[in-house]
């Protein structure tokens, strides 16, 4: 199965599930994508999946 292929497959198991765009990460914008990447780096709840707030 190439790439290409998974990526098919992911798109018809998303319209499945009836996912919309916005949970699809890949159809997200480049701005969306690195503000969503720095908030799960550097925010609030970063801390705590990092072990510092033990």
């Amino acid at each position: 199965m190439s790439q290409l292929d998974h990526q098919i497959v992911g798109c018809e198991r998303a319209v499945v599930l009836g996912l919309d765009a916005e949970r699809v990460i890949t159809a997200w914008s480049v701005d969306h994508l690195l503000a969503w990447a720095w908030a799960w780096a550097w925010g609030p709840a970063a801390g705590w999946l990092r072990g510092w707030g033990c």
